[in-house]
């Protein structure tokens, strides 16, 4: 799982070296309300199992708030538990690619 920064002004990447963790990156001076931090799970083989434990993480996190899964199989069954988990108060995540 990688953690990227994520600008609207000047697209999305991971912090340069020698930055402190934790801390984000500077941004742009036209959106800097408009920059996040994103979770990538990209091409991890993700599926209905493996959304069983995501959807649990998602209820549990308060930080995790953006959360990319581009390319992984889902299905149907692992997109009705991610859902489920989305729908709950309890969830903090705002955005879902």
């Amino acid at each position: 799982m990688g953690r990227y920064w994520v600008c609207p002004g000047r697209g999305s990447g991971r912090p340069r070296r020698g930055g402190r963790a934790g801390v984000a990156p500077s941004c742009c001076p036209e959106c800097p309300s408009l920059c996040f931090w994103e979770r990538r799970l990209w091409c991890c083989r993700l599926s209905t199992p493996s959304c069983r434990h995501l959807s649990d993480a998602l209820l549990r996190s308060r930080s995790l708030t953006h959360l990319n899964l581009r390319r992984n199989s889902l299905g149907d069954g692992g997109v009705k538990l991610l859902s489920s988990a989305l729908g709950r108060a309890d969830c903090a995540l705002q955005s879902l690619k």
